[in-house]
């Protein structure tokens, strides 16, 4: 699992972070989906009538596929495509659901009451309410006020009754760190991790993987998750600190998981916390049981300048009290349905389309497939901030032409396809 520390910096006088969001708390249930069925809004500047002509004829009913997709994973593993080699290919469990969806994200919005409220409770929970000041330590990021004399950021408390809204407030201390977003808390340390290192410095670098660097081991979480080793307070193994994760951002951030959403750990890492360890977890979402694509933080290369905005979140544990530190999207972010389709590209179809549209030069040895939600943001859109989420085939592996890794994505309704590409290390 790479890491690359995020650094907190500012543009137009907002806080800029790479966050998506949304958690959530129900298993899949039986829809009567109706085909092409849309609730397009004016908000939206995607086209989802567009969208709709291209629909592929090629699509079969999704309950009826369950029982094929084992034996496609063969047929696919067989065949001998120009461009893609799935030789050593691991196969995905086909999820248990009746129906996907396109979807458009939306932001949840935070007052300033609610800004306030949710870092007083926050310190409360950490207990850093008698150390912490809020009225002198909680400032704000915000277009409406810039800076002050001195180059700062204005204190939150002053302005409260001039804000529109809560996004941008922040504590920046050594005691601990805490952002919010539209969506809620973007990332937070307790200082637990600086406190036990002894460091002098920011609680900012616990949430930004400053102290994760020294990685023991790192890897798909069914892998390690029986493994134990010793944290501050005692041992634990990593599937034990994977659960207290998922527990953490379940119960919200501060706000109530959006329906249908839930919480899921794919990977993690073991680093060096002075003469003990801390676990490093990559979490996402999971939508009506259809997982969302994920990345880490990294330098990507772009396919015609749209941008593939997966989830991007680092939770850290440090000892059996609960999550010391994160920085990621936020489980809150809405997700609004623009169409439910019970039918889909099924995996063999999709990979032959796949191979004739790839560009010819490459030779991509494929390590994983599996149908994910893919967040896309597109340059030319009226709106290049809005993020609009297809469900999609997505095939990793490493693109042998330049030595790079690749995930390649393809849309299970229209077969259009997006790349993402960056340097292995």
């Amino acid at each position: 699992m790479k890491q690359n520390i995020w650094r907190w910096y500012a543009v137009c006088g907002i806080a800029v972070v790479f966050a998506c969001a949304v958690v959530g708390c129900r298993k899949d249930q039986e829809k009567d989906v109706p085909a092409a069925e849309t609730a397009e809004a004016e908000s939206i500047s995607f086209s989802v009538k567009k969208y709709q002509k291209k629909l592929s004829a090629d699509r079969i009913p999704i309950s009826e596929y369950g029982e094929k997709y084992k034996d496609e994973t063969q047929s696919v593993r067989a065949m001998e495509y120009k461009n893609l080699d799935f030789a050593d290919c691991d196969f995905q469990e086909f999820p248990d659901m009746n129906h996907v969806e396109l979807l458009v994200a939306e932001e949840h919005g935070i007052s300033v009451e609610e800004s306030w409220d949710t870092i007083e409770q926050w310190l409360a929970d950490i207990g850093r309410e008698e150390s912490v000041d809020m009225e002198k330590e909680v400032r704000v990021v915000s277009p409406q006020l810039g800076l002050d004399a001195n180059g700062d950021y204005f204190l939150f408390y002053e302005y409260m009754d001039e804000l529109e809204t809560g996004v941008g407030a922040h504590i920046m201390s050594n005691l601990c760190h805490i952002q919010i977003t539209e969506n809620g808390i973007y990332s937070m340390s307790n200082g637990k991790i600086t406190e036990y290192l002894g460091e002098n410095s920011g609680a900012i670098n616990d949430a930004m993987g400053e102290y994760a660097e020294n990685v023991v081991e790192a890897g798909p979480l069914s892998e390690l998750q029986d493994k134990k080793y010793q944290v501050i307070d005692g041992e634990m193994t990593v599937g034990e600190g994977a659960e207290i994760v998922k527990s953490y951002f379940s119960k919200g951030t501060p706000f109530a998981c959006e329906e249908g959403v839930e919480v899921d750990v794919p990977e993690a890492g073991v680093f060096r916390l002075g003469d003990v360890y801390g676990f490093d977890y990559m979490v996402r979402r999971v939508y009506d049981n259809l997982p969302f694509a994920y990345m880490d933080h990294g330098n990507y290369q772009l396919y015609d300048g749209n941008l593939v905005s997966a989830d991007i979140k680092h939770a850290y544990v440090a000892d059996s009290s609960g999550v010391a530190a994160y920085a990621g999207y936020n489980e809150a972010e809405r997700l609004k349905s623009l169409i439910a389709e019970n039918n889909i590209l099924g995996l063999e179809k999709s990979m032959e389309i796949m191979s004739k549209k790839m560009a010819p030069q490459m030779d991509v040895a494929v390590k994983s497939v599996g149908l994910v939600y893919l967040p896309m943001e597109f340059e030319n859109s009226k709106n290049p901030e809005e993020r609009v989420i297809f469900p999609c085939w997505q095939v990793e592996g490493t693109n042998k032409t330049k030595g790079e890794g690749i995930k390649i994505y393809l849309d299970v309704l229209t077969s259009d396809i997006y790349y993402c590409m960056w340097e292995e290390g």
